[in-house]
């Protein structure tokens, strides 16, 4: 077999069924979304979001707390990211250190054709100043 035609199989085979296993049943193969919003680089003031895309695409995170404040990051003025057109990624600052937070990414394709709202998901900043951690 072709390497090629070998990964195409792999890559469309196994995506596919690791974003059912991580309860993403509403993506397709063909989603201008490719993954999960993933919460990385966590901070006492935010984190960062990373999810993958198909196409140039502009992303934003929108952010709530439990007492009704919210707000929302943007890639740049632009609405582009410079690691590429296949991953998005949004640094999320200015948040309450130790505070519960929820966030989901807005993506929409640079054609305007596609707007995909992920899912919320619950994190909490860093809190420096705690004596224990918790899980």
């Amino acid at each position: 077999m072709k390497r090629r035609g070998f990964l195409g199989t792999v890559a469309g085979t196994t995506g596919a069924g690791s974003l059912t296993l991580i309860a993403q049943d509403d993506l397709k193969k063909d989603d201008l979304v490719k993954s999960p919003a993933v919460l990385i680089a966590p901070r006492a003031d935010g984190i960062e979001v990373v999810w993958a895309v198909s196409a140039l695409a502009r992303g934003r995170v929108e952010w709530r707390d439990s007492k009704g404040t919210s707000g929302a990051a943007a890639v740049d003025h632009f609405g582009l990211v410079p690691q590429g057109d296949e991953i998005l990624r949004v640094r999320l600052d200015g948040l309450i250190p130790g505070t519960d937070y929820e966030v989901r990414t807005i993506t929409e394709s640079t054609d305007q054709k596609s707007r995909v709202e992920g899912p919320w998901k619950k994190f909490r900043t860093l809190n420096p100043t705690a004596t224990t951690s918790s899980l």
